[in-house]
């Protein structure tokens, strides 16, 4: 009724602008909430250093409460979390199982990968389906290689290296989609949330652990039966 907003919702280059952070500071803040948390740690110091920025600015601000939401999280992120955002306390510690119950893992030995996953997604059960691989270059010949055998099945490519137009309309494009292919770097994932992907595949393995867990985790967001394939 006061037009006066409840939520404010930004990312952290933004929350680092002296205007944005002047405005924030006039108010008194009943909770932050951080999610995919594990960003800070792995992206911080790394090519976004406004992630680390982050604890100086939150200590700052008038704030009751902080959250931090991440499905991933091992010891190396928590303490780099109490380290970052927590002044190097250690925070209240809500944990689940990882395990996600209806996606089973298989491992395929093959000396073709591009013709392991052509017979992997040949099951129409199997789609939509999600290829992860190393590099933009990878995710495109091996989405056209896919192309070749399959013309017939909808199949798209997606890279940080496309215009914020075109990943955008392929989001869409691959929302729509109940047996479409994308094969994709680690730049598709977070923030887009399709809940009927049937199956996930590794062309290449991701660098760690929590990598592949947020990636293979992409799978089976109804509830119903996925595969992860390496």
């Amino acid at each position: 009724a006061n037009k006066r907003p409840r939520i404010v919702v930004t990312n952290a280059e933004c929350l680092a602008q002296g205007s944005v952070f002047t405005a924030l500071a006039r108010f008194p803040i009943s909770l932050l909430v951080l999610d995919e948390a594990h960003t800070i740690v792995r992206w911080g110091e790394g090519f976004r250093p406004a992630m680390a920025s982050l604890g100086p600015i939150i200590a700052h601000l008038p704030l009751r409460q902080i959250l931090c939401f991440t499905a991933t999280a091992d010891e190396q992120i928590i303490k780099g979390l109490s380290r970052l955002i927590f002044s190097g306390e250690q925070p209240h510690l809500v944990r689940g199982s990882s395990d996600r119950q209806n996606i089973s893992y298989h491992a395929i030995h093959t000396l073709c990968k591009e013709q392991a996953i052509t017979s992997l997604l040949q099951d129409p059960a199997q789609r939509p389906a999600l290829v992860f691989c190393s590099t933009r270059e990878k995710t495109k010949l091996a989405c056209l290689s896919f192309l070749l055998s399959n013309p017939s099945l909808p199949c798209r490519y997606y890279h940080a290296g496309l215009g914020k137009e075109e990943r955008k309309a392929l989001e869409a494009w691959y929302q729509k989609q109940e047996q479409g292919v994308l094969f994709a770097t680690n730049a598709f994932g977070m923030g887009v949330d399709k809940k009927s992907i049937r199956m996930v595949i590794h062309h290449d393995l991701p660098s760690d652990v929590l990598s592949f867990l947020q990636e293979s985790g992409r799978a089976g967001r109804d509830g119903n039966p996925a595969r992860s394939v390496v």
